[in-house]
């Protein structure tokens, strides 16, 4: 899934590959998903498409959005971009730009949303994520921190504080389970029990952690237009039968609040 580490990586691979050039044709849904989803019909896609260019692509929390002059195209969660100079021939694709010397290609994983539109565009996740401050944004500062620790003090555990409720849009769990682990956090620990350390080293933890993914070109569990992803992951499946590097223990794996966790019962010890 496109997080916020890997949305702001594939904006700035967009604008290496796809500014500036005409797009000659669209095809939209050529292979059906259940769980992709679109804001209108097929035809507006192409009146608002064909025979414009791009000239700019920005991320916000776990959104990609290639802008141009009266077209928008907007890319969110499950989706797989492909930038290919021949159609191949076993990739089921949601969506096909034409380019003169290449395709853009974009695939839904388990699900995902591809958008056009003209002026704009009134989707609520999307609204949040533009209202809010990125987790690297000077806006995204440590009394920003603090407040939203001090509004969310019922009792959440520290997955559902990061990782529900579109707080920190773009952090979802497999971020979560990276940043979590590297400041010795369970997940299912309660917000409320941080000290004051705690929550200043968490501050500054998700601002190292975010940058280092995005200087890795997103997670390896992610593939990008360049890729897969560098950052190795450490809480994941891809690395869940590896030792923690820390103390060498096993990782245990549960299903908590929708989804999979990963932690370390010796680094991140759970207290009752």
């Amino acid at each position: 899934m496109i997080e916020y580490p890997e949305a702001i990586v594939l904006s700035r691979q967009l604008k290496q590959k796809f500014l500036n050039q005409t797009i000659l044709d669209v095809e939209v849904n050529a292979f059906p998903h259940k769980m992709a989803w679109f804001n209108t019909e097929s035809e507006i896609y192409r009146d608002v498409l064909v025979g414009h260019q791009f000239n700019d692509c920005i991320a916000y929390g776990s959104f990609v959005e290639l802008k141009g002059e009266d077209c928008h195209l907007v890319f969110h969660e499950g989706v797989q971009l492909r930038d290919v100079q021949e159609l191949p021939l076993d990739v089921k694709y949601q969506l096909m730009l034409v380019f003169e010397d290449h395709f853009l290609l974009v695939s839904i994983k388990m699900y995902g949303g591809i958008y056009c539109f003209k002026d704009d565009l009134n989707y609520v996740y999307r609204n949040i994520a533009l209202k809010k401050p990125g987790l690297l944004d000077e806006r995204f500062d440590l009394h920003y921190w603090k407040m939203m620790v001090q509004n969310n003090l019922e009792k959440l555990s520290m997955k559902s504080f990061l990782a529900t409720e579109q707080r920190f849009p773009g952090l979802g769990n497999g971020c979560c389970q990276e940043i979590l682990f590297e400041a010795g956090i369970h997940p299912k620990c309660k917000l409320s029990s941080l000290n004051y350390k705690d929550v200043e080293k968490l501050y500054h933890v998700i601002k190292i952690k975010m940058m280092d993914i995005v200087d890795q070109r997103g997670r390896d569990t992610e593939i990008l237009l360049d890729g897969p992803g560098g950052y190795p992951t450490i809480m994941s499946s891809k690395s869940f039968d590896s030792p923690c590097p820390v103390c060498g223990g096993t990782k245990v794996k549960e299903v908590y609040l929708g989804g999979s966790i990963y932690f370390c019962p010796q680094c991140q010890k759970l207290e009752e």
